[in-house]
């Protein structure tokens, strides 16, 4: 295993997501970014999350909770367990685009008063867009975006 620290830890929390996991992990391992690892937090899934998560090799570093425990808690786990300079978030049924990670990591470094980025939301099923969650609540859009 690599000893070298990432820049970003990406958080993922799972509780029972076969369904979507494979297509959630696959939008990081797209990243045009590629200086991150994945910690993976299982809350105790009794279905094919862990072999899912596993096969993916050492980049995804996996975790086992001893007993299920809320959201919120399992994040502060999982993040615990982080060794990136910058945490991000990635639900098991979310997909990222590509560019996300290389494009807010960039606005970290351009401004280190920067504390957090976040970006919009596409809202879909099927593939079909249903609504976009920021579109039109920006309150400033910083250069590059």
């Amino acid at each position: 295993m690599s000893t070298t620290m990432p820049t970003v830890s990406v958080i993922m929390n799972c509780l029972n997501c076969e369904k979507d996991l494979r297509e959630a992990i696959d939008s990081v391992v797209a990243q045009t970014f590629t200086d991150w690892e994945i910690v993976f937090w299982d809350n105790g899934s009794c279905d094919q999350s862990a072999a899912i998560a596993k096969s993916y090799g050492e980049k995804v570093r996996y975790f086992l909770a001893d007993e299920t425990v809320p959201l919120g808690a399992a994040r502060n786990l999982a993040i615990a367990k982080a060794r990136g300079e910058f945490i991000a978030f990635l639900d098991c049924d979310d997909i990222w685009l590509p560019s996300k990670l290389e494009r807010q990591v960039k606005q970290f470094r351009a401004n280190p008063k920067v504390g957090l980025v976040c970006t919009d939301t596409v809202m879909f099923t099927e593939g079909r867009d249903l609504n976009r969650l920021f579109e039109e609540q920006l309150v400033e859009k910083l250069p590059g975006w």
